[in-house]
């Protein structure tokens, strides 16, 4: 709760939580999710083996995925430290895979 001050008015419910009209604590969502994220991931990986790319390409995405599941692991302990180095590395190694991408294109 955020009281108004001049021109602005009181503020609730602006914490960024999206609450859904579901009973339960959110478990259910979690798992969901979870299990979506890491189908995917399977999912792509298998795809990747058999795709045209060079093999320095597929090892830089075959690792990108093991630190994307990494991370994925160490947030859901609430390891938020770790967490955030493995999606700082994850986000430099996408640039790192674009860049690699575009230079093969060109």
């Amino acid at each position: 709760l955020v009281y108004a001050a001049h021109p602005l008015p009181d503020r609730e419910n602006t914490c960024g939580v999206l609450v859904l009209p579901m009973r339960g604590d959110g478990s259910l969502i979690f798992i969901l999710g979870t299990m979506i994220s890491s189908l995917a991931l399977g999912s792509g990986t298998y795809l990747l083996q058999n795709s045209n790319l060079r093999p320095n390409q597929r090892r830089a995405a075959l690792f990108l995925a093991f630190v994307i599941s990494l991370g994925l692991g160490v947030s859901a302990w609430g390891l938020w430290i770790p967490a955030i180095l493995l999606l700082t590395i994850s986000i430099l190694m996408i640039v790192i895979l674009l860049g690699m991408l575009v230079n093969q294109a060109a």
